[in-house]
């Protein structure tokens, strides 16, 4: 075996970091939208009795390398392949292509105005199923279908899709659906509730966006990295406040008293800094009082010594 060792800097210095694709195609079908090198995500649409499909790529770049692509299976919803181009100097870029196979006899309902198709195969959510979830069924017309129960918080879930093939999971609660949204962060999962009633008056809400989903938020003001929401433990169904920090992805409880003993700490030291400043604003107003003063008595010993000099000059010529 041969191996060939580069310096890194050779690398970066003479090999390519082109990892665009040129084109991408799903052999006789249309994706949802034109092909761009740099939007990484494609849906296409394939009728219910398809059971594989072909992917075709080309790299902008002749010394990049496709992987992802060639003739694959997909089943009944949703199916995600991922297509990755290595350039020449080893940089990765990854498209996403989500094939959504139609349903022979699909189950359609209607949450704010929107069509969506409950999913009922298991194989569609294996990137979406948590520990905590309990699979189930429950009837939705005439049809028992999937569900997943969680019973610390006592909700039943089941998981719908859009035209666009997004999946979403619901909470189902005798035929109303409600969009199920959680949050995690330092090893705590929290369902979001929004209540505005259980947030503090100085806070605003706001639409921030954490790991592709968008959440409502309340935040003391728009560029605070600080995220305060309630919910209730996925584990435990204790509900609180929950402070998220963005900056870190962390997420804990919001204790109101904490914080407020905080501020009054802070006001504290505010205060005493203030107290400091001051002292010493007056300290160096006293010193520069004192050397103007030094100054002045000084000038004034000097006209005086003069003075004296000029005398006894005149006292030894006379």
């Amino acid at each position: 075996t041969t191996i060939k060792l580069v310096e890194m800097e050779t690398v970066t210095e003479n090999y390519s970091t082109n990892n665009n694709l040129d084109s991408l195609t799903v052999d006789g079908y249309e994706l949802d939208k034109e092909f761009n090198a740099n939007d990484t995500e494609y849906t296409v649409n394939v009728p219910s009795d398809i059971e594989k499909v072909i992917i075709k790529a080309s790299a902008s770049d002749s010394k990049a390398t496709i992987s992802g692509t060639g003739e694959v299976d997909v089943h009944e919803g949703s199916n995600t392949f991922e297509i990755k181009v290595t350039a020449e100097s080893g940089a990765v870029k990854t498209y996403k292509l989500i094939v959504n196979v139609e349903e022979k006899d699909p189950i359609n309902v209607s949450v704010n105005k929107e069509d969506l198709t409950v999913i009922r195969k298991s194989e569609e959510l294996t990137d979406y199923l948590k520990d905590y979830y309990k699979e189930i069924t429950v009837k939705i017309g005439e049809e028992e279908v999937l569900a997943y129960r969680i019973e610390a918080i006592d909700i039943t879930l089941v998981a719908l899709k859009n035209n666009s093939g997004k999946i979403n999971f619901y909470i189902y609660d005798d035929g109303n659906y409600t969009l199920y949204q959680e949050i995690n962060g330092g090893g705590v999962t929290v369902h979001l509730i929004d209540d505005k009633t259980k947030i503090p008056d100085n806070y605003k809400a706001y639409k921030e966006t954490i790991n592709d989903t968008t959440y409502q938020v309340y935040k003391l003001n728009k560029d605070s990295t600080y995220y305060l929401m309630y919910g209730e433990n996925v584990e435990t169904g204790e509900k609180s406040l929950y402070l998220y920090d963005s900056s870190d992805n962390t997420l804990q409880k919001y204790y109101e008293e904490e914080i407020d003993t905080l501020k009054e700490e802070l006001k504290l030291n505010s205060y005493i800094i203030i107290g400091l400043i001051s002292l010493i604003i007056i300290l160096l107003i006293i010193f520069l009082i004192a050397l103007h003063t030094k100054k002045k008595n000084n000038k004034s010993n000097k006209k005086e010594i003069k003075k004296r000099l000029k005398q006894d000059k005149e006292e030894f010529y006379n």
